[in-house]
């Protein structure tokens, strides 16, 4: 029972039990609900992407000043493992 009015408060649950259709109207609680929580993800999307950037665009300024061969390979070795590692 507990369960069921869990599902109730997180699923779009129609009164029968199934699911409803994507075109079927959304309760108004859902419709905030997305709306918060898709604002919060473009906004954490943006952070991730802003970041990378920035560090990506210090990797590329230590690559381009670097006066010795051996900087500019650990600025470029950095550069990709940060970015792969960045990608998990």
């Amino acid at each position: 029972m507990v369960w069921q009015e869990m599902m109730g408060l997180v699923a779009r649950a129609a009164e029968d039990g199934s699911i409803p259709d994507i075109t079927d109207p959304w309760p108004v609680k859902d419709i905030v609900y997305v709306a918060i929580i898709g604002g919060l993800m473009l906004a954490a999307l943006l952070e991730w992407f802003l970041w990378v950037a920035a560090f990506l665009y210090c990797i590329v300024k230590v690559f381009q000043k670097a006066e010795t061969i051996s900087v500019r390979i650990l600025s470029i070795f950095f550069g990709v493992m940060f970015f792969l590692l960045r990608q998990v």
